[in-house]
This record gives structure tokens, sequence and C-alpha cells, in this order.
């Protein structure tokens, strides 16, 4: 959501190519996971707005895993991942992944400080010196010291255990003392015998602080350590702290900085109190220097939305959503709206990072509709109105297209549905009743359409239809659902089958149960997310990934059956989204 170059406009995706063509796919997915997993510890709860705290890694998780040589990896080339603040790479695909170390990032600083790039466990290519680019504060100001600046000051001694911190640096690299900054309280902490120096003591209290985070295993939040080992992220120190006055948002101030092997983080009394410590944009630095240029965008990325009907309304209709460079376009085409009325659309999500979900008729209340009330427990709160609400045609059709400032990742999104709004009921038309909805899914998720016509052995005249909706969150632990029926009447059941060689198979994943009697099917009938312990019959004991493998070979199908046809009435192979979505839009 991913090995010295000298020319890397021309090569970077030649040599994707090459990694790909001569690793295992899986070695691949298990990286871009795994940066995933090692990015949302501390930086999914940031991006959600959950906590108010410094970047450790950056918002751009859009940025492409890419291929550098690293003597060691098994291919010779490793996968890496810039991020503002740092690099995530998999040295080693073959070890255990742990949550921690199978992912590492790299000593940038260390490079940018030797003038040395590192392509092996002992095997360096000179780089034509230290770094001229500024640590920290805006760019290309004159008076803030550099990389080359601080690889002067690894020789310093370290200062003394407990001493309070008012030792300055200026861009030419002259330490001065300013008893001033004595009122800050800093001191110097904990000393690093490999290196020499000591970890200020408001660098060493972030470093093994604690607070809200994301865990892999149980993909929820808890409360934990930020850093499950202090030097995970910032690596060792290479230099004391100083105070530099630098430029910050065009103002100048006195900040403190230290250089780590890995990082580089700044302490800006002023700040707020979460952002005080922060992590400097060594990545963006880094590739800078290395590549003679900023780190490409993130590739835009493309995700699709089907929408079934809620409400017996007979709403239907599909959606585009492009990101990119934190911009947000929208596109709806819908039919089957009240005509001349006016349609309210969300982006509807959790403030906490939980799969949102559509509505289904057992939800509904007392009066057998499904009202915003009764929705919201399913598919959360609005993250964002898509506005201006547009006026259905007088065919009750829309056409729908605006783009936002919506600085989210896909994975983010992903999480989310869009709502869309505005049913007559009686003579009073009632503009917040939800009439459709559809998952936001990713161009990897996959649908299946579901027809008469697909089943087997025969294939069965009828009115009905429909379409099911899957996706898979990062980490691929489970898989989210919708299924919508259009036009049945008893719907009994509804599963994923796995394929035999008569085109029919045993049943792996219940989607629906309705039995005996069944139920009349107009919309959204079932949606919900599934893991390891839903899979049954031949999938007992799989994994979500092992379903997922069993879809990419197209053995997989959807069959929706009811008391007329018990054996199935409509039916659909599950694909690839990205290789059906387009025919459906205009």
């Amino acid at each position: 959501m991913i090995r010295s170059i000298k020319k890397p406009v021309a090569l970077i995706a030649a040599l994707l190519l090459l990694a790909m063509s001569l690793a295992p796919v899986a070695a691949v997915i298990e990286a871009d996971e795994a940066f995933y997993n090692t990015w949302a510890r501390t930086d999914m709860p940031v991006s959600d707005g959950t906590v108010s705290r410094t970047w450790m890694w950056g918002p751009n998780t859009d940025n492409p895993v890419i291929s550098e040589p690293y003597a060691e990896h098994p291919i010779g080339e490793r996968p890496v991942k810039y991020f503002d603040k740092s690099r995530m790479e998999v040295n080693n695909p073959n070890i255990e992944y742990d949550g921690l170390w199978y992912v590492t990032n790299g000593l940038l600083v260390v490079e940018m400080m030797d003038g040395k790039i590192q392509v092996g466990d002992n095997e360096f290519i000179d780089h034509g010196g230290a770094a001229n680019i500024q640590i920290a504060g805006d760019p290309d100001q004159p008076e803030t010291p550099t990389y080359a600046t601080y690889a002067d000051l690894r020789s310093t001694p370290a200062f003394a255990d407990g001493a309070t911190i008012a030792a300055t640096v200026d861009a030419d690299g002259n330490v001065g003392l300013n008893a001033a900054l004595e009122a800050y309280g800093v001191t110097a902490g904990p000393l690093s015998p490999e290196t020499g120096h000591r970890t200020a003591s408001v660098f060493w209290d972030f470093m093994t602080s604690s607070g809200i985070v994301w865990d892999w295993e149980t993909n929820a939040y808890t409360t934990g350590l930020l850093f499950q080992n202090p030097y995970y992220a910032t690596g060792l120190p290479i230099t004391e702290a100083y105070w530099a006055n630098i430029y910050v948002g065009g103002t100048q101030k006195w900040v403190l900085t230290q250089a780590f092997e890995r990082r580089v983080l700044t302490y800006t009394p002023d700040n707020d109190a979460g952002w005080q410590v922060e992590a400097g944009n060594v990545g963006q630095h880094y590739y800078q220097w290395r590549y003679g240029m900023t780190p490409p965008p993130p590739a835009a990325q493309s995700l699709h939305v089907f929408f079934g009907a809620l409400n017996d309304s007979g709403v239907g209709g599909v959606g585009m959503l492009t990101l990119e460079d934190g911009m947000l376009t929208v596109e709806i085409e819908a039919t089957g709206l009240e005509a001349n009325e006016e349609h309210m659309m969300h982006i509807h999500g959790f403030e906490t990072f939980q799969q949102s979900l559509c509505p289904t008729p057992d939800m509904a209340g007392e009066n057998g509709l499904i009202s915003i009330t009764d929705g919201g427990p399913a598919y959360g709160g609005v993250a964002l109105p898509l506005t201006p609400y547009m006026v259905a045609d007088g065919d009750g059709n829309i056409s729908f297209s605006e783009t936002y400032a919506f600085d989210v990742s896909s994975e983010i999104l992903v999480a989310h549905t869009i709502v869309i709004h505005g049913l007559t009921v009686g003579e009073a038309y009632d503009a917040s009743l939800p009439v459709a909805c559809g998952a936001i899914i990713p161009d990897v998720g996959f649908y299946a359409e579901l027809t008469g016509e697909a089943e087997l052995p025969v294939p069965i005249e009828t009115e009905g239809s429909g379409f099911a909706t899957f996706h898979v969150p990062a980490d691929d632990s489970a898989l989210t659902f919708t299924l919508v029926v259009n036009g049945l009447d008893e719907v009994t059941m509804a599963h994923i089958h796995i394929e035999a060689e008569d085109g029919l198979g045993p049943v792996a994943v219940w989607l629906f149960d309705g039995r005996p009697a069944g139920i009349t099917a107009n919309g959204i009938i079932a949606s919900t997310t599934l893991t390891d312990a839903d899979l049954v019959g031949p999938a007992a004991g799989w994994s979500i990934q092992e379903l997922i493998a069993a879809i990419d070979a197209g053995t997989a199908y959807v069959n929706v059956h009811t008391n007329e046809h018990p054996g199935g009435e409509i039916r659909g192979t599950i694909h690839r989204v990205a290789d059906v979505h387009d025919e459906h839009m205009h």
C-alpha cells in the first residue's frame, strides 16, 4: 500500500520487474504486508485521528515497493519501501515473521554521513561524500546544520551523565553553549557503549513511551509500548544532542536535534505535547541524496463500489474512487432513485480501525425500515459528505463526480462504505432513509455476478439476479463481503463453493442462512467479515489466504439457493474486481 542505482529514473521500474520475475511471489506479498503492519503499529492511530502524536513513518503508505541491491538477500536484491521518515526493508525473507525484526529500517543517517551506500552487510559503494541536506526544519535554509555537519560531531565525547544540555551547533559545525537553553531541563540520558553517545532525556522518554498502538496479531488497537525495542526505529545514537537555531514553518527557533543510526529526532518545546518530539524526514532526504530527486508521489490508487439496495428501494449503481496526492475523486452512477429529489451521499466509517459494513434486513425497526439509527452500528458515522448533494433527474438517475482533499491511505479507506439516502414512505419524502450501500473495495478485491444462466448442471430460467463483493484487509487475515440478491422469493441459503471437475462442489463458506422459510430478497441480505474459523467442508482448516488462492485459481463460486431451486437459483464465479468493474461504469 513496495541495491546502488546510478540512474534511478530509468532503472527503478526495471529492477522492480526483475525482482518480481526472480523472487517468489509470496516473498513480495509478505514484504508488503509486513511493511504495512510495521507502519500501522504506531501510525495508523495517527492517520485515523485516534491519537495526536508524531508520525514515525509518515502518511504516505501508498509509495511503491521497489528493489535495491543487497548481497545477502537470496536473489541479491531486497524489497524496500520509502516513507517520509525512513525506509523499510526485508533483508532475509526466509526468517520467521515476528512482527518486529523481519522488517528493519535502513541505516540511512549513517550512509548520508559516511557518503557511502550500503549494498550488503559489509559492502559499500562510494556516493561522493556526506549529504549537504538540512538535517531538520525548512529545506534550503543556510542557517541549518546538514548531515555533513553532524558527521563531524560523531567523534565528540559524550556529555556527562545527567548533565543539562545547552550545547549548540551552527551550520558550519561550530559547537557553542547557550545557558538560557538549560531552562528546558533536557539532560543527557543513557549511554550507548557501542557508539559512545548518550540519548537525550526527552528522546529516551519518547523511545520508551507507551500509548495506543495497532496490534497486527489481533487486528485491533491496544495500549502498549510504541517501540517493542527502544532502538528499533532510531538505531543507536551517533552524536550527542545539540540545539540548533533553525527555521520551522518560516520562523527561526531553537530546536534540539540528535542523530541516530536510522533517524534524526527533534524536540521543539513550543509544539503541542504530542508533537514536541518528532522524527525528521530522513526517508525523503536519503532518497533525494541517493537518487538525485524527491521520492515519487504515491501512485494513484483505484477503489470500487457496487451498490445494493436498502429498504426495498430498487436503487443500484456503481462507483469509482481515485486517491492521488492527498486528493480523493469520487465518481458514482446510480439508478432507481426518487426522481427530482435531492439525495445525500456519504462515506461512512468508524473513528477506530473497524470494518464498516452495510446494514441487513434483520436490522430494520418495528416499521420494517432501516433508519439511519438502525444502520449506524453497521456502517459508522459520516467520514466524508459527498457534497454537493445530487438531485436525481426525471428518470431517477444521478451521475456524480467530485474531488476532495481527503488525506487518507487506501488501506484505511477500504474499511469504509458509501451510503445513499432518500426515499418516499407513504406520501412523504424522507431524505434520511438509506436506500443503497456499497463497500469500498480495492483493485485486488473480488466480485461475483450471479445469474440463473450460470447454474449447473442445468441453467435456471429466473428473473432473479445478484452479486457479491469481497475484500481483504492488508494482512489477509479476514474476508469482508456483501451479498446482494434481487427478484428472488424464499431465499434459504448462500455459500461459497469450491468447484470440482464437474463444475459443482461442496460448501466452503456460509454467506447466508435463512432456512426454512427463506426471505424475499430485493437488495442486500448479508454483510459481515469472515475469518479462518468460518471456513467449512473442504476448506475447514484452511486460512483465508488459502481460500483466496482458490479464488484466484478460478475454482470458487457463489451459489444462492431458494425453496423452489434447492440446488441453487443464481450462481457466479468469483473474479478480481479490477477485471470486471470497468464494464459496469458508464
